[in-house]
């Protein structure tokens, strides 16, 4: 939907969907990024790294709650999101990030959201 939108007013438009569903924060950092043991790491094929050879203008980054379904902290979250920012702007490429969605959970992963 969102590349037919686009095509309206960019025919030349060219939309790369990496997502991955069940992806967090983590995935998506770059290429060798260390990350605390028990997390998952940089999926090379699906990460910023792997983004930014296509030179995109731009890049949209939905993570709307897995990293807090794994009550994973809003501190870590916010570094791993510092990292994926920098990784873009270091190219030249605008990074938008997406607001979180509503989810059925427990009281500690909803302060975390």
């Amino acid at each position: 939907r969102y590349t037919r939108f686009l095509e309206q007013f960019y025919p030349e438009v060219r939309v790369v969907n990496l997502a991955v569903g069940g992806y967090g924060t983590h995935h998506l950092l770059p290429d060798g990024t260390p990350v605390a043991p028990g997390r998952p790491q940089p999926d090379p094929e699906h990460n910023i790294t792997k983004a930014l050879t296509y030179r995109p203008d731009v890049i949209v980054l939905n993570l709307p709650s897995n990293d807090a379904s794994q009550s994973y902290g809003a501190d870590e979250q916010m570094a791993n999101f510092e990292t994926i920012t920098q990784a873009a702007e270091a190219a030249g490429a605008l990074l938008w990030v997406t607001t979180t969605q509503p989810r059925n959970f427990e009281k500690h992963q909803i302060a975390i959201q």
